[in-house]
C-alpha cells in the first residue's frame, strides 16, 4: 500500500458514494496509534469533506476490558445482524477472516 493509493481509492469511494466503514486499530503491537495520528496523515481535502464524519469503530488489544464488544461493534458496522450467540461468532470470525486494518 502506498499512502496516496489508499487516499486515491477512498476518493473514488465517496465519489461512487460507497459505504465506508472505519476501524481504528488500538493495539501498538498490531500497529495501532492515537486516534489523532490519522488527522495528521490523512489528506486534508478528505478530512475536509467529510471523511470523519461518521466515527471509526474502535479494536482494541486482546487483553483490554472492551475488545469482545468493539469487535462486536465493528461486526454490526459491517452487516452483521443480532443473533444467537453473535458476539463470540463476530469477534472468532473477525480474528480469522483478518479484515482488521491496521491504521498507521
Amino acid at each position: 500500500w502506498s499512502d496516496e493509493r489508499l487516499a486515491e481509492q477512498v476518493r473514488q469511494a465517496r465519489e461512487d458514494r460507497l459505504p465506508i466503514v472505519m476501524a481504528h486499530e488500538n493495539d501498538p503491537d498490531k500497529g495501532g496509534c492515537i486516534f489523532a495520528r490519522l488527522f495528521e496523515t490523512t489528506p486534508q481535502e478528505l478530512i475536509n469533506d467529510g471523511l470523519y464524519r461518521d466515527m471509526a469503530h474502535p479494536c482494541f488489544p486482546r487483553d483490554w476490558p472492551h475488545h469482545e464488544v468493539s469487535l462486536v461493534h465493528l461486526a454490526k458496522s459491517l452487516g452483521a445482524t443480532a443473533t444467537k450467540g453473535l458476539r463470540a461468532r463476530a469477534s472468532e470470525d473477525l480474528r480469522q477472516t483478518g479484515i482488521l486494518i491496521k491504521s498507521t
